[in-house]
């Protein structure tokens, strides 16, 4: 992990977290290697206190960056292994913030790279999908969603909605997000 933590350093000049740093796409191949030396434990194994602010510090990092995959994977160990549903929101919600970012750096047309923009509602719609299944889901998560999805496309907004619609266990959501489908 200290290696990882290394890297990007010597990439962006800079020591310790940095909440507010605009991403740099153009890195996301070296930040996706720095993201492979980072050890993620098994599904469900413990993680202590300490282990986990160590985590979140690398990996938070390497996602601010620019490379959205490790703010996913932070949020997977929240959920997974320290069972943490306010952090697993923090940086899934991040997560997918930073792909929508991403999208909208590269220019990702729905036309010609519309499969990035949909796995962005799909990962929309799998945070949802770990609230209900963990009995974490809050009116919050509901407005957060509605709000980053009518701040996105009209694509992603539509993704969703079909996604949500052929969800099995999601009912107690689909209601919320009925007077949405009239955006589309």
């Amino acid at each position: 992990m200290n290696e990882a933590t290394e890297v990007i350093q010597r990439i962006t000049g800079e020591e310790g977290l940095n909440t507010h740093s605009k991403p740099d796409f153009f890195q996301e191949m070296i930040l996706c290697e720095s993201l492979q030396r980072v050890t993620i434990p098994n599904i469900n194994a413990k993680v202590p206190k300490i282990e986990l602010t160590d985590y979140e510090g690398c990996l938070a990092e390497i996602g601010r960056q620019g490379c959205p995959q490790a703010l996913k994977q932070l949020a997977d160990v929240c959920e997974k292994n320290a069972k943490n549903s306010l952090k697993f929101r923090t940086y899934w919600r991040e997560y997918i913030e930073m792909s929508l970012k991403k999208c909208e750096f590269y220019n990702c047309q729905p036309a010609t790279l519309g499969c990035i923009r949909t796995s962005v509602a799909r990962e929309a719609m799998h945070y949802l999908w770990v609230l209900v299944k963990n009995k974490w889901l809050e009116s919050s998560d509901i407005r957060f969603t509605k709000s980053f999805l009518l701040a996105a496309d009209k694509h992603v907004l539509k993704e969703f909605i079909d996604i949500l619609n052929n969800e099995w266990g999601m009912d107690q959501v689909r209601e919320d997000f009925k007077m949405l489908e009239h955006e589309t």
